[in-house]
């Protein structure tokens, strides 16, 4: 009887020891190699971006500026140009999940409008003998993401792809010149094709949706921001594959200078 007692409560330790040493072995799988702190002073930001310094070339920034082309009294014919198309990415942090690798990355871009003469080329960035060049305002852009390569997306077997999240993102406007007049900042985040709720889940193909806020007439300097919801997935990528989602977040505002009429954008993405 005693023999049967013992051998019952051996049995327990073992299933109890093993239980938390498969526990233990899940949790190894898991390991940050890499952390740092977001940096979040303006003037370093700002640095890095004079710098072009990015922790991951992969990470890209597309920036748009357009609007009237008018001709002031004394008969000079003048049009808007992107200039200063900044951006940096620093990464954030790296967790290698068995032979799986997270990376976490904070980005900022901004754009800049600037007016000149209408024969001028279009050429970046504007120098201050373009004739008379005028700074109107600027968009910045900043986004939060993070990816893994190698990810398989099943149903379907499709291999070889980064499975990428937005976790949210944020925009400002902010005038360089007196007359500019803020009329509206729209910022979000945009996702369409197959996405799953965790990395190597199932993976459903979900039509487009945005996480997207509007603001009319925004506070001069002022950061508006949207967090992942509808665009709350993992999103499967791979160029050239035609079940390959898209993932992004995006600004865009739009200015008055007098009855002219001047419209920005940026989008931050990865290109593989």
């Amino acid at each position: 009887m005693r023999i049967k007692r013992f051998l019952c409560i051996a049995l327990s330790f073992i299933l109890l020891f093993g239980i938390v040493g498969t526990a233990g072995a899940t949790q190894l799988q898991e390991k940050v190699v890499f952390q740092a702190a977001e940096i979040t002073d303006e003037n370093l930001i700002q640095e890095r971006m004079d710098k072009g310094i990015t922790d991951d070339s992969s990470i890209k920034v597309s920036a748009d500026v357009s609007g009237d082309v008018f001709t002031d009294d004394s008969g000079q014919k003048w049009k808007v140009v992107a200039a200063d198309v900044k951006y940096t990415s620093q990464k954030l942090k790296e967790v290698i999940r068995g032979t799986q690798r997270q990376q976490d990355f904070v980005v900022h871009s901004s754009v800049e409008a600037l007016i000149v003469p209408y024969d001028y080329g279009n050429n970046i960035p504007i120098n201050d003998t373009d004739g008379g060049s005028t700074s109107m305002a600027q968009l910045d852009q900043t986004s939060y993401m993070s990816f893994e390569d190698d990810i398989t997306a099943n149903p379907g077997g499709y291999t070889g792809g980064t499975a990428t999240k937005f976790h949210s993102t944020k925009a400002k406007i902010t005038k360089n010149e007196s007359t500019a007049e803020l009329i509206s900042l729209r910022v979000g985040q945009h996702g369409e094709g197959l996405s799953s709720t965790t990395k190597t889940g199932t993976y459903d193909y979900r039509f487009p949706d945005d996480d997207l806020r509007n603001i009319s007439r925004p506070s001069n300097g002022t950061y508006y921001s949207v967090t992942a919801n509808k665009t709350n997935y993992w999103w499967w990528i791979k160029p050239g594959q035609a079940p390959s989602a898209t993932i992004g977040g995006f600004a865009g505002a739009t200015v008055k200078r007098g009855t002219q009429t001047y419209n920005y954008s940026t989008s931050i993405y990865r290109s593989l």
